[in-house]
């Protein structure tokens, strides 16, 4: 696996080199030796790459999938508990399923991507931190196009150092591919459309795929394409303008086979009252744009900003984004008053090219002090980035550590059992649902969510409780000291377990995660040992004994006793014979009782067939045993796998 990630990942790298160094312009041709200044840029840009990279691959691990990735994943069939046979099936499964309706492309990437780099959480968000690397390069030609190889190094850094940047280069979502599409886009149509001379036959392809992949990849591309559509027809020079034109017309005529999905989509987000209820005015977004997207500073990228805009006057290409910029955010804005649907600036991706090539051209004029701006910015994204985001009380919590709750039940849960999980407030149960799913599917768990509504009340909640211990089943009661229930949530939820329910050994295992396991307080059966004059002064029940999906054995065993029995002089054996009688595997601790026990063997190396399960009481100072009047080893259960 890491040999086949490393072989991805330098394949990357190359195709990230292969965009610089297109036409010569980072290296001289024909083996002339690289100038001094070309190479400090190339040397910049290296460590700007690293650093980008090395955030991305850190974001990438650092939290578990969320709600809008899980879609991302599911539409893909990049797990399989979703799997999609063929992208046709990602394809159709992308247009037919309510959520989104978003275009495909991206998700077809994620299903080739995911049989190519595997299936973990981790390599699928690696897809786009390489599509992060690749945006990066052409928002370096941008800007060198537009001013210098200076102007260019300072839009790569002011792209990969935006705190709205670096958040989106590691999330399962369309984000990254809508970067890259635009950045591609509007480099391609500088070359085509803004020089004299024709642009090669390659970057007339790369501009067709970045316009069909555009409106493919995300909806909210079209109003920068109307915006570089209308630049287009009122100020492009015209010795190449037909053949723009065309390249263009024949490029977006493919969306037309998504229109009747695109409709539906429109019509489903214009319908919906949560859109309308959680939208952005215009106002509110570009504040939150330029906050974001300047890392909290949006006072530094205003300076930017102007003294790059200021260039505009003499410099035809910067115009042109500038223009496409202002006038696609006017659209998308002016789009949203009617429909409201935008709900975040990471709708508005689609010009953070814009925004680096004009800060970059910005920066790269400001002389003597551009390493003093550029360590100030990347200072604050790096700060803002690190740093915990403030959440208002009402905000859903986006990541829970799902894979850590996993992980510590690993071993100790069957088939079966009950999970209840106790969300932190005000997160509905609906938002988690699929997400704990994913994670948890394998245990083949009954996976209950205890909302901490604000407004749920006493017997709702009490209702949903006791609905979800009704199969007698052992249950797990598991929350997190990070994201905390509400107190009424955990009050309700003790008293129901103290009331029905006997507390086996709490598991406290990785980080904040906390859990566990209930077992009714009625057991039928068990055996009775003898102390002394009294045939039952000890009683040992069987409460479970299951195999589970990491092929363990886990058995769960109740105990009591007389009050008069030495409890601390005795040990509990659970021996477990082979088919022959043989011992294969045992289990001894100290006795305490009452209470609810629970052990794990490890049946590695045992072959499949027929076992039985033994208890036996003993004095762990002497190894004399207690009896149950026929027999001090008596059967527990018969167990077969």
């Amino acid at each position: 696996m890491l040999r086949r990630e490393a072989g991805i990942l330098r394949g990357a790298y190359r195709l990230f080199l292969a965009v610089m160094v297109t036409q010569g312009q980072l290296v001289a041709a024909k083996g002339e030796l690289v100038s001094s200044g070309s190479a400090a840029t190339i040397g910049w840009i290296v460590v700007l790459l690293l650093c980008a990279f090395a955030f991305g691959v850190w974001g990438a691990g650092a939290d578990t999938l969320w709600y809008d990735e899980w879609y991302s994943v599911y539409y893909a069939g990049a797990s399989p508990f979703y799997e999609a046979d063929s992208l046709a099936d990602t394809v159709r499964r992308t247009a037919e399923t309510y959520h989104e309706l978003n275009p495909p492309l991206y998700y077809m990437a994620l299903h080739g991507w995911s049989r190519i780099a595997g299936e973990h959480p981790f390599t699928l968000r690696l897809l786009s931190v390489l599509m992060a690397l690749i945006a990066l390069a052409f928002m370096y030609r941008i800007g060198r196009d537009l001013h210098s190889a200076a102007a260019g190094v300072c839009a790569l850094l002011i792209a990969a150092g935006s705190a709205l940047f670096i958040t989106y280069t590691h999330e399962a979502r369309a984000y990254m591919l809508l970067v890259l599409c635009a950045a591609a886009a509007l480099w391609a149509y500088g070359r085509l459309a803004l020089r004299s001379r024709p642009a090669p036959t390659g970057t007339a392809l790369l501009f067709a795929a970045s316009l069909i992949a555009l409106p493919y990849t995300h909806y909210l591309s079209i109003p920068l394409i109307l915006a570089l559509a209308g630049y287009h027809v009122v100020f492009a020079p015209r010795q190449n303008w037909w053949r723009v034109t065309v390249i263009a017309a024949l490029s977006l005529s493919a969306f037309a086979a998504w229109l009747p999905v695109a409709g539906k989509a429109f019509l489903q987000t214009a319908g919906d009252p949560s859109r309308d209820a959680l939208s952005r005015d215009a106002v509110t977004l570009i504040i939150r744009l330029t906050e974001r997207f300047g890392s909290g500073s949006p006072a530094l990228y205003g300076l930017f900003g102007i003294l790059g805009i200021g260039a505009m006057r003499t410099n035809p290409r910067l115009r042109m984004i500038g223009i496409t910029g202002v006038a696609g955010l006017v659209i998308a804005l002016a789009l949203n008053e009617r429909a409201r649907f935008i709900t975040d600036v990471h709708y508005l991706l689609a010009f953070l090219p814009v925004l680096a090539g004009i800060g970059g051209v910005g920066l790269a004029r400001m002389g003597q002090f551009r390493g003093a701006a550029a360590a100030v910015w990347l200072a604050a994204g790096l700060w803002t980035t690190l740093s915990p985001m403030p959440r208002s009380v009402n905000d859903v919590n986006p990541y829970i550590a799902w894979d850590a709750l996993d992980s510590a039940l690993a071993d100790r849960t069957a088939p079966g059992d009950t999970l209840i999980y106790l969300l932190p407030p005000p997160d509905p149960n609906w938002f988690h649902a699929p997400v704990i799913d994913y994670y948890l599917r394998q245990r083949q768990l009954d996976l209950r969510l205890l909302e901490s509504l604000p407004d749920l009340r006493p017997e709702t909640m009490r209702e949903q409780v006791v609905g979800f211990t009704a199969t007698n089943a052992p249950v797990w009661v598991a929350y997190s000291d990070a994201q905390p229930p509400s107190a009424f949530a955990r009050q309700e939820m003790d008293r129901w377990m103290t009331e029905a329910y006997v507390r086996c050994e709490p598991l406290s295992a990785f980080g904040s995660m906390r859990a566990a396991l209930h077992i009714p307080q009625r057991q039928d059966g068990g055996v009775a040992f003898a102390y002394g004059a009294d045939t039952a002064a000890l009683s040992v029940a069987l409460a479970d004994a299951s195999v589970t999906p990491n092929g363990t054995l886990r058995v769960l065993v109740m105990t009591n006793a007389a009050p008069d029995f030495p409890v601390g002089a005795y040990s509990l054996g659970l021996h477990l014979d082979d088919a022959a009688g043989e011992l294969v595997r045992q289990q001894d601790a100290g006795f305490t009782a009452p209470a609810c026990r629970v052990d794990v063997f490890d049946l590695t190396g045992l072959p499949p067939g027929r076992y039985t399960l033994h208890a036996v009481v003993y004095d762990w100072a002497t190894g004399e045993r207690l009896g149950t009047g026929m027999t001090d080893r008596p059967i527990l259960a018969a167990v077969a796998f």
